[in-house]
């Protein structure tokens, strides 16, 4: 075989894996739909309907990687071009185009990567979603191979693009048409997520503003807790000795948690009296019955509005507390037209202000 055959052969190689690898593109395309739904594939005749899909696109991969393989080692054969093993594999120091000879160094890697892990026990191995990013290279492998196949010059003669010769118009061919078919495959992919997006979308706005309204409510709800209990007088709470809970007790949380006789009590406040230091405690139990009666204390009021001039809530919490300080709210200091009455009841310690409203007229 004379030096400008094995030229040749390497082209018409170059040129076969190109149309090759489109079509297993393609393929890989129209796998990734739903294509037996279609009417057009039902109106296909039954021999073409009996093809397994998966089994050419595998087959065509195989068969572009062996022609990509052959398509630059038939250059090792011509002498004449001067190239070396290491100039295939590395590309840049190719005697010819070593730019574009690079991008076809680096579309063989690729369809190597996306081969080798396209066999079932490494995609076993991988995991779909792994395997899945990865066959994405497919788009950029045929991608190289085409801008390698049009810019390259066939004769190595490093001379401009002839984009009207035979053998470019090949590549141009099938980089217009995989250029088509990504597309219209994309844009039924955004179609289909862009339909789910909305709709996830719709689903986390109402989650979340639900989710920010249940936190909202428990955060409410904590501050309430922590307020009401703050306001509570000592007698309210299970009052102990630091040094006890120290000698027959211990700390769950320095300061805050204690166990004491078997029960575990938040400690509320401290207060020294007489040199002695008493923590005022409150467990759980003690916490839920004052809720509850609280509650019932609140259901009075509403069940019984005209008991309210006669401040129920206060005295019923007055008894509940079993002991409170009394004061006595004075008159505010503005214009008696700024206000609709003047009320001086006795109220119970805890309860600092309650906003009354105006007289029924």
């Amino acid at each position: 075989m004379t030096e400008s055959s094995w030229l040749d052969w390497s082209s018409t190689l170059g040129l076969i894996a190109t149309g090759v690898l489109s079509f297993n593109l393609l393929l890989g395309i129209l796998l990734s739909t739903a294509y037996r739904r279609s009417a057009i594939w039902k109106r296909m005749p039954a021999f073409v309907r009996g093809i397994s899909l998966d089994d050419l696109h595998n087959w065509t991969a195989y068969i572009a990687l062996a022609l990509a393989l052959a398509h630059p080692l038939l250059l090792l054969m011509d002498p004449a071009l001067r190239y070396r093993l290491a100039d295939i594999l590395v590309g840049v120091t190719a005697p010819h185009q070593p730019v574009w000879t690079l991008l076809g160094s680096l579309a063989l890697y690729a369809l190597v990567v996306v081969v080798i892990t396209t066999q079932k026990v490494v995609k076993r191995r991988l995991g779909f979603r792994a395997w899945k990013n990865i066959h994405l290279i497919s788009y950029g492998t045929a991608l190289l191979f085409v801008i390698h196949g049009i810019v390259m010059d066939p004769e190595l003669k490093d001379r401009p693009v002839d984009w009207f010769d035979a053998e470019k118009l090949l590549s141009e061919i099938c980089a217009i048409v995989l250029v088509v078919a990504t597309i219209i495959r994309w844009r039924h992919y955004l179609k289909k997520t862009g339909a789910i997006s909305i709709l996830a979308i719709l689903l986390y706005t109402q989650l979340g503003y639900y989710g920010r309204f249940v936190i909202q409510q428990w955060l409410l709800k904590q501050e309430a807790r922590e307020a009401w209990i703050a306001a509570l007088p000592d007698r309210s709470f299970f009052r102990v000795r630091l040094a006890d809970v120290d000698a027959e007790g211990h700390w769950e949380e320095e300061g805050k948690e204690c166990w004491y006789n078997g029960h575990l009590y938040d400690v509320i406040r401290q207060k020294t009296e007489n040199g002695v230091v008493w923590l005022c405690c409150m467990d759980d139990e003690r916490e839920a019955k004052l809720i509850r009666q609280s509650g019932e204390i609140t259901h009075t009021n509403n069940d019984f509005p005209d008991k309210r001039d006669n401040h129920s809530f206060s005295m019923r919490m007055g008894d509940w507390l079993a002991g409170v300080l009394l004061i006595r709210v004075e008159r505010p200091v503005v214009p008696a037209k700024d206000h609709f009455g003047y009320w001086s009841p006795l109220l119970s310690a805890g309860f600092g202000e309650i906003a009354l409203p105006p007289p029924k007229i």
